[in-house]
């Protein structure tokens, strides 16, 4: 069995979050629900923090089979939260 890295984007314009591809480094990026794109100057980011994380889960693979270690692997999301501190900054 193979293991792939699926990433996806959430657009802070309408709020939907789509599929993007880690295969290849992609030109552009636009949501396809409202059709704004991505900064040039980010693409190279994200796109660089999805090889990271892509190698961080085949080493705990590795290191699994090989090792014998605990096998984890890594999912990165943002999530907006209430803290108490939100209420004294105001």
């Amino acid at each position: 069995m193979s293991m792939i890295t699926v990433a996806s984007l959430t657009c802070g314009g309408c709020g939907n979050e789509f599929p993007i591809s880690t295969m290849s480094k992609p030109k552009s990026v636009t949501c396809p629900f409202c059709s704004r794109n991505m900064a040039e100057d980010m693409i190279n980011e994200f796109f660089n923090a999805i090889q990271y994380v892509a190698e961080v889960n085949g080493n705990f693979i590795k290191y699994h089979d090989e090792y014998d270690n605990n096998l984890f692997s890594l999912s990165v999301k943002q999530k907006e939260v209430k803290l108490q501190i939100d209420d004294t900054q105001q």
